[in-house]
């Protein structure tokens, strides 16, 4: 962190934070009692900054009010809505529904740990963009969270020293092509899952599951979750809106991969050439003119 000064250091788990506390940034370091169920991978990366609306940096970035923040709050309220109840995916702590947008695994059927570790069965598979046809409309309603929040991060958050996201090549591949979907100028983020949790009604609030989850990508520089989330009412219920922005594990491994093919590939070319007399294919022309010679 380039601001390790102003962060509050504190061993307590998230649930002992006091309002008093509120008003500056936090750094979280989960207690022994939010760590049952977690693997080990997950309680090393379990650590997280907390920052508050009421704290003066959440303003500077996202204003006193939410003025600088842009998200149609009513259209994605809709959505859930009409999602069907089969949809609902309560193990993750998703009580009313979810929405996954941007760059997929490389199997429409692989697990977290499968993506992580490297599916066998792929040798060479571009990442798709998931929902990207039946909820294009979708891509266009993020607003502005996504740059808001990468503007925070290229400011405060490292990774072993270094800001979040660096390759330039990977996010030529992957990072300009959601930004193009979305809207966003900044955002090199790869994924971005919003969620709306019930949280009751007039008549009081209820807690919601804990969401756990392993590292969408394992590589230095892309290990981070960044999360936006707000308060809001929808028809007489109180809603809890999450907007998650991450990377993803199947972009790392197409970039690799795709450096291994392109090797391969110029030493089949050289091959090639070789073998018809150092005469390359791109020296050749053929149009319909040429009477002399059969294709």
């Amino acid at each position: 962190m380039t601001n390790e000064n102003c962060l509050l250091d504190s061993t307590a788990g998230i649930k002992r934070i006091g309002l008093h506390e509120l008003n500056n940034p936090i750094k979280v370091i989960c207690d022994n009692s939010m760590m049952d169920g977690l693997t080990e991978s997950q309680q090393e990366g379990s650590s997280f900054i907390f920052l508050s609306n009421r704290c003066k940096l959440f303003h500077d970035f996202f204003g006193e009010n939410l003025e600088y923040v842009r998200f149609d709050a009513d259209w994605w309220n809709q959505q859930f809505d009409n999602q069907k109840e089969n949809s609902i995916d309560t193990e993750r702590g998703f009580v009313n529904g979810h929405f996954n947008l941007g760059g997929g695994r490389c199997g429409v059927n692989e697990n977290t740990y499968t993506s992580q570790t490297k599916s066998p069965q792929f040798i060479l598979a571009l990442p798709h963009m998931i929902n990207k046809n039946s909820s294009e409309v979708a891509y266009q309603k993020l607003g502005n969270i996504p740059d808001l929040v990468q503007r925070f991060c290229d400011d405060f958050v490292r990774e072993e020293g270094g800001k979040l996201m660096p390759c330039k090549s990977r996010d030529n591949y992957f990072g300009a092509r959601l930004r193009k979907a979305t809207g966003q100028k900044l955002s090199r983020f790869k994924a971005y899952t919003i969620v709306c949790q019930t949280l009751g009604d007039e008549e009081g609030l209820v807690g919601t599951n804990r969401h756990v989850d392993g590292p969408n990508c394992s590589k230095v520089g892309y290990q981070t979750t960044c999360v936006f989330l707000f308060l809001c009412i929808w028809n007489d219920k109180k809603y809890r809106i999450t907007c998650i922005c991450y990377t993803r594990n199947s972009c790392g491994h197409w970039m690799n991969d795709n450096a291994i093919a392109l090797l391969v590939r110029e030493k089949i070319k050289d091959y090639i050439i070789q073998s018809n007399g150092d005469i390359s294919y791109n020296r050749w022309s053929l149009n319909n003119d040429m009477k002399h010679h059969t294709v």
